[in-house]
């Protein structure tokens, strides 16, 4: 569906130059909830605006079903641009309008008879469920109100890719909840590819498929959510999660602290549970199988998506040879292991 080569976006600021963008490269699938995230000034919302050319690149191209929009003029963009809508963190809605005129808003000039904009506007409100609402006009509204006005708005064209921009950040985590199960709504029941801008790691969990981590204006990884978020390749990516997560990756540098003390002959562990090994006792069958005794000291377990990641970081005491084959069974039943501290004599 979208395909971005090698794009670039500079910015001069006091004589300084810049990239907000920085030969970045992605595809995105047909029907994808894909996510774009990253700490502030990563370049999340640049590159956002530069897939639809509201910001130009200044090299690379973006590629929508195989045409390359970079290459089209003007009038020739505004028509493709139509496949494309967008809505925004604070929502942009005219507030002399009733929600009813700001759905129909976008149809008023493209030469449409008034009743079937009007129709087509009721209908859209009905499928974000705020038929009731309109005659209202925006200042009545809730947050998260808003924010469906907006997202129907932006449907008004039958748009192919639906853009969102940080578009839950300033909504309390009620509305927050209610935005993502209807984007993901409007994913499966319009088979319209979303892609989303966020900070936010509870919108990356809740309803992408794909993501990617910004820092520098670069993607510095990319992949499932789930395979990012249980193996992190790039120590940015790990920062990040580390930061914004519930399931923080034991720092290293640590590991002179109080938690990270172990005798001699212990080993400290950090054990990722991937899928349906957390929900095993794997903890009690190690210690009654192989001999050993493990100490938890911290963990967490989180749902991303429809799949189940665990934590635990633990130390294990035993003989050496034992500690060997509980890790060797650990790892034969997907749980990822890395060793933090050996306190075993070789």
């Amino acid at each position: 569906m979208i395909k971005i080569e090698n794009i670039s976006k500079i910015y001069v600021n006091d004589k300084q130059r810049f990239y907000a963008v920085k030969n970045v490269s992605l595809t995105i699938n047909d029907g994808d909830i894909f996510g774009v995230i990253g700490f502030s000034g990563a370049g999340k919302s640049t590159l956002i605006r530069c897939i639809n050319l509201l910001e130009r690149p200044d090299s690379g191209a973006v590629f929508m079903d195989d045409i390359n929009l970079t290459s089209l003029k003007e009038k020739q963009l505004r028509s493709i641009r139509t496949k494309i809508g967008m809505i925004f963190q604070h929502f942009n809605l005219f507030n002399s309008r009733t929600v009813l005129e700001n759905v129909m808003f976008p149809l008023c000039y493209r030469g449409i008879k008034k009743e079937y904009v009007k129709n087509k506007a009721h209908e859209l409100l009905e499928l974000v469920d705020l038929k009731e609402k309109a005659n209202a006009y925006p200042s009545t509204l809730s947050g998260g109100q808003k924010q469906r006005t907006a997202i129907a708005r932006a449907l008004a064209n039958n748009p192919k890719i639906l853009l969102c921009d940080e578009a839950t950040s300033a909504l309390d985590a009620s509305s927050t909840q209610s935005v993502l199960s209807l984007l993901k709504k409007l994913n499966k029941q319009l088979n319209i590819t979303v892609i989303l801008i966020t900070h936010e790691m509870r919108v990356i969990k809740e309803i992408c498929n794909r993501v990617a981590f910004m820092e520098n204006g670069e993607i510095i990884e990319c992949g499932d959510v789930y395979d990012v978020f249980s193996d992190p390749r790039n120590s940015v990516t790990r920062d990040f999660l580390n930061t914004a997560g519930n399931l923080p990756y034991f720092d290293k540098s640590e590991s002179q602290n109080k938690i990270a003390q172990i005798d001699n002959g212990q080993c400290l562990l950090q054990l990722r549970y991937i899928k349906n090994s957390a929900k095993k006792a794997l903890v009690s069958y190690l210690s009654k199988t192989y001999n050993v005794d493990i100490n938890i000291i911290y963990g967490n377990i989180e749902k991303i998506g429809e799949d189940i990641l665990g934590n635990l970081t633990v130390t294990v005491s035993g003989k050496s040879v034992d500690i060997d084959s509980a890790i060797k069974c650990l790892l034969s039943n997907s749980v990822k292991v890395e060793v933090i501290k050996d306190g075993r004599v070789n």
